[in-house]
């Protein structure tokens, strides 16, 4: 089953960025992996932007879903499989831009204007609400678990959300 998520971008908060699977915040391929060094290097470029930030974000989870795609795909390939399904999710779909929460996310990532991540886990009542603010549906339906603050190190942040799996 896929781990779905989302990502808001403090001062924008109409635009969530939505990934479809591996929205788990820890490990390799997890989502703080690459939404720690874009906001980052964004951030010591630019400052906090919250319009152009997001394209940012969402272009560095997909390049990093499409190399670990492309690995993947060997293998499946390389046991005789076929990979239909896999390219479409890895090269297709898999990453969106909306301006709704989706019901069935399992974390929400909002991205501060300090530079900041709050790592939000949702709770079984953000699916029945329709709720639109975000600090409502935060402070409702989900629990924070863990803040990535710029100098966090990555072995730490590389380990929030992995008690609750």
């Amino acid at each position: 089953m896929s781990t779905r998520s989302q990502i808001i971008v403090e001062g924008n908060e109409e635009v969530k960025l939505y990934r479809h699977s591996d929205g788990y915040p820890y490990g390799e391929y997890g989502v703080l992996a690459s939404l720690v060094p874009d906001v980052s290097g964004f951030r010591q470029l630019r400052g906090h932007d919250p319009y152009y930030l997001p394209a940012r974000i969402m272009g560095g989870q997909i390049r990093r879903a499409e190399k670990s795609g492309r690995a993947a795909l060997k293998a499946e390939k390389g046991a005789g499989r076929n990979t239909d399904f896999a390219r479409q999710m890895y090269f297709a779909l898999g990453y969106g831009i909306d301006t709704v929460f989706h019901s069935d996310v399992e974390y929400v990532y909002y991205v501060r204007e300090n530079g900041n991540i709050e790592v939000y886990e949702t709770h079984r009542g953000w699916w029945d609400t329709t709720e639109d603010n975000v600090w409502a549906r935060l402070g409702s339906y989900a629990s924070l678990i863990g803040t990535v603050t710029p100098r966090t190190p990555k072995s730490v942040y590389q380990e929030i959300g992995r008690q609750q799996d």
